[in-house]
């Protein structure tokens, strides 16, 4: 008979309520004897609230009036999708939310010091002491944003993150969309150590899955 001590784990996401694949990847986790997932760290990046006008002056000065249209297109893009899938009952709670806090009994709220364009992060002292102190094995990034900083090697095994694309194919936004604009067969994973360097990360595990009809899907 032997024991082994199980990893300790935090999941890094922006809120305590995620997406249905975060939810069901923390229900898996929570029953293997070998990961402990004892805390949340929230990374507080909500954008505080403005009127219309403000926050669509803001985007055309940050992106361009080419790229917020065509971010708005993507959206109705998008929500035309769900509607089309919403009454199979295989892909019920597609897009709903669920309290990641069911499971996961501890917290750790952060606030992130965002870089000016809003795409990358880092966290501040006080924050990063507080989540040393946990003595975490391994953070898993299911977050918004790029990390930079100390962050990165705060935890025994580093950060991991699931990649959704093949970065010797594309690296590029939105997550598993091109592969069905170019109808390619299949759709490329990596899961990677995070590091420095932007798409670099250390490639721990690569894969692929048959391409979908729908974005959404995918």
């Amino acid at each position: 008979f032997t024991y082994t001590i199980p990893l300790k784990i935090a999941i890094l996401v922006d809120s305590e309520l995620v997406d249905k694949n975060v939810f069901d990847f923390i229900k898996w986790a929570d029953i293997r004897d070998n990961l402990d997932i004892s805390h949340l760290i929230i990374q507080n990046s909500q954008i505080k609230h403005v009127n219309v006008i403000e926050r669509i002056s803001d985007r055309i000065k940050k992106r361009g009036i080419k790229r917020l249209l065509a971010s708005q297109t993507f959206k109705i893009i998008t929500l035309l999708e769900f509607l089309m899938i919403r009454r199979n009952e295989q892909f019920i709670g597609i897009n709903s939310k669920f309290n990641a806090l069911d499971i996961v009994k501890n917290k750790i709220e952060t606030k992130p010091i965002f870089s000016r364009s809003g795409i990358s992060l880092t966290f501040n002292e006080d924050d990063l002491n507080r989540i040393s102190a946990c003595n975490f094995d391994l953070i898993i990034r299911f977050g918004s944003g790029i990390l930079k900083g100390h962050i990165l090697n705060t935890p025994r095994l580093g950060i991991i993150s699931f990649h959704h694309g093949d970065n010797r194919v594309n690296r590029g936004g939105p997550a598993g969309f091109w592969e069905v604009l170019s109808r390619s067969t299949t759709t490329g994973v990596i899961i990677q150590k995070l590091t420095e360097e932007l798409d670099g990360g250390d490639v721990l595990s690569r894969g692929s899955y048959p391409t979908q009809h729908y974005y959404v899907l995918n």
